[in-house]
């Protein structure tokens, strides 16, 4: 159900999934407000008394925080230490702060990293605390695991006497435009984009890519993960509640199936016009696991992904070159 005249806040707005969110809100312009601030006005969410102001000034009704909470550009070699204290800090804050501000809608965007490293594709919710994450991901995974699990407590605190309803999606792996060009965060697929372009631009008979080629992870759209969102926000109370528990509170949102590092390798090549040959050679940690999500609940209250994969690489792809016109102007 979607609301007329909502106001709408997207905390970590710089990120590619906030961008993203923003985008799909600007779609559906005459049936929203749109997004409250961009650029200087956006708060810093890890402090209370800003966040307080902010929210108590500008009277949000909707809230989204995409995570991780690191920005496009931002080095990937955080500190576990950083990650997990700005990732808690600021989703904690947003959430106290937009209860008591009066916010009654909010959603938490994360990936599929929280699932255990171990656990059988396809990832059903109930997963989630069933293992340990990979080892790389553990402090970006823990925290956002602590987020979603203080949504649901919130939920059942507070639904009843302040309305609100905090809910959860869990996307697969993310990928999209950066919203900036000098971007260092760019995931399997940016990464390859950035190497078959260079290779093209330097005729290059061989690119070697730093990935194991047989392993499988499920991807999805940056903006399909936004609309995801969205429809997340917007459903029904009563037709969320029929797919989820209080103990349970999220939805997995996945584009249907995985694909390996090498069909993808070649895909990605098509689309960047790269010709030459394709070799890997994956780290030693490199593992062959599956990271595709089961989303069945999500789809069963009406989402599907609308982009093939084809036209999301493309659209990638048009996106890196725009950002590398940008960087050479």
């Amino acid at each position: 159900m979607k609301r007329a005249n909502e106001r709408i806040f997207i905390a970590n707005h710089n990120s590619m999934l906030g961008a993203a969110i923003a985008r799909q809100v600007a779609s559906q312009r005459h049936e929203r407000a749109g997004v409250l601030t961009t650029g200087e006005q956006q708060p810093d969410v890890s402090c209370p008394s800003a966040t307080r102001d902010f929210l108590l000034r500008e009277k949000p009704t909707q809230v989204y925080l995409p995570l991780p909470l690191h920005a496009a550009g931002a080095a990937t070699n955080r500190r576990d230490s950083e990650m997990m204290h700005s990732t808690l800090m600021a989703g904690a804050n947003l959430m106290e702060q937009s209860l008591r501000s009066g916010v009654r809608r909010l959603v938490v965007v994360s990936t599929s990293r929280v699932y255990p490293q171990d656990a059988p594709a396809p990832l059903a919710e109930e997963d989630l605390l069933m293992g340990r994450p990979g080892p790389h991901k553990e402090a970006e995974a823990l925290a956002t695991v602590a987020l979603i699990k203080l949504c649901e407590s919130y939920n059942r605190d507070y639904s009843g006497t302040h309305g609100i309803s905090y809910r959860c999606v869990v996307s697969a792996t993310p990928f999209g435009p950066s919203p900036h060009p000098d971007t260092r965060d760019k995931g399997v697929i940016g990464s390859m984009i950035e190497q078959m372009h260079q290779a093209k631009m330097l005729d290059a008979a061989q690119v070697s890519l730093p990935f194991e080629p047989d392993e499988l992870q499920e991807f999805l759209y940056a903006d399909d993960v936004a609309a995801a969102a969205l429809y997340v926000m917007d459903v029904e109370d009563y037709r969320y509640a029929s797919v989820t528990t209080p103990s349970r509170g999220f939805l997995n949102a996945g584009y249907g199936h995985d694909v390996s590092n090498q069909a993808l390798a070649h895909s990605v090549a098509d689309v960047v016009g790269y010709r030459g040959r394709i070799v890997f050679a994956p780290p030693s940690q490199a593992a062959g696991r599956s990271l595709r999500l089961d989303s069945h609940r999500l789809r069963s209250l009406g989402w599907r992904p609308r982009l093939a994969m084809e036209d999301a690489l493309a659209l990638t792809y048009y996106g890196y070159h725009s950002n590398q016109r940008a960087l050479n102007a």
